[in-house]
């Protein structure tokens, strides 16, 4: 979680709830969208959505 929130500082984010994507590449490094940067998205077309818990399961 600390690496993370350090990529999210690095990109001058201050607010998690600021952030669309983050993507962990290939190479190890997370790339980090924040909510002005998503535009239409074309770029995380090749990313998997996370499955997400269901409550209660």
């Amino acid at each position: 979680m600390t690496h993370l929130l350090q990529a999210i500082r690095s990109k001058g984010i201050g607010a998690v709830e600021d952030v669309t994507a983050v993507v962990l590449e290939t190479d190890g490094r997370f790339s980090v969208l924040s909510r002005s940067q998503t535009g239409s998205g074309s770029s995380l077309q090749d990313v998997r959505k996370p499955v997400r818990a269901q409550p209660g399961k």
